[in-house]
């Protein structure tokens, strides 16, 4: 979960500034950030937000951290907008 540093470090903060902010310890943010423990879908939801990403960016599934014009943009260059039936668009 080096995203979730990566995203604290951005922001000028500590583990100890994020850990209010999750209502953790800052030792458990630290285990986020090594990848030794997985945060649960209430704290991925909530990092989602504070840094204004998406759960799939946090997680390594994408590299676009917002959905937004961004991933239009993307999916166009690639094609897969073309992909999709009308009803999906």
């Amino acid at each position: 979960m080096n995203r979730i540093r990566t995203l604290r470090k951005e922001r000028n903060m500590t583990q100890a500034d994020l850990a209010k902010v999750l209502q953790v310890s800052g030792r458990t943010v630290g285990f986020y950030e090594t990848g030794d423990r997985d945060p649960d879908t209430e704290i991925l939801k909530k990092l989602a937000d504070f840094f204004d990403v998406t759960v799939d960016y946090l997680l390594g599934r994408t590299d676009i951290p917002r959905y937004s014009s961004d991933l239009l943009i993307y999916e166009k260059a690639h094609g897969f907008d073309e992909a999709l039936p009308i009803e999906a668009k």
